[in-house]
């Protein structure tokens, strides 16, 4: 039974390099966590996108309710069935309100996406947490803490 003389295995090292100088890439592991982050980011912000587009959506249909719905060419006759303006009042209100509903499903079904994303954010802290497959300074670059 020999011994291998020290010389043929290589130092081990004395600390282990600072987290900055890890590579993300050198576990498997962290690569597949890493890509579920940014899914569940972009998840993220496409709900925040939905949201606001569809408050655009819904603002400018809302003012072009108030300010053009059931406009006449017909001005100077009273425009709609006579000077009251019962019609154009009515196309006005019927606007604004598919302004307000159209605004409304569209900012909760960005509520809708955007929560899934935050939902996928928890449980891949939980998953990152507790995996025995990495060290706690891969789980904090992970989890960004």
């Amino acid at each position: 039974m020999s011994i291998m003389p020290s010389s043929h295995f290589p130092p081990a090292p004395t600390t282990s390099p600072p987290p900055e100088q890890v590579s993300i890439s050198s576990n498997p592991v962290v690569t597949r966590y890493v890509d579920a982050y940014r899914v569940a980011t972009a998840q993220q912000g496409l709900g925040r996108w939905i949201k606001i587009g569809s408050l655009i959506v819904g603002g400018v249909i809302i003012l072009l309710g108030i300010f053009y719905g059931g406009s006449s060419p017909d001005t100077q006759n009273g425009g709609f069935f006579g000077p009251d303006k019962t019609v154009e009042h009515i196309m006005r209100g019927f606007t604004v309100a598919v302004g307000l509903v159209l605004g409304a499903i569209g900012f909760l079904l960005g509520v809708l996406v955007s929560s899934g994303g935050q939902i996928t954010k928890a449980a891949l802290d939980a998953a990152v947490n507790t995996s025995p497959f990495l060290d706690n300074d891969e789980r904090a670059r992970m989890m960004s803490l």
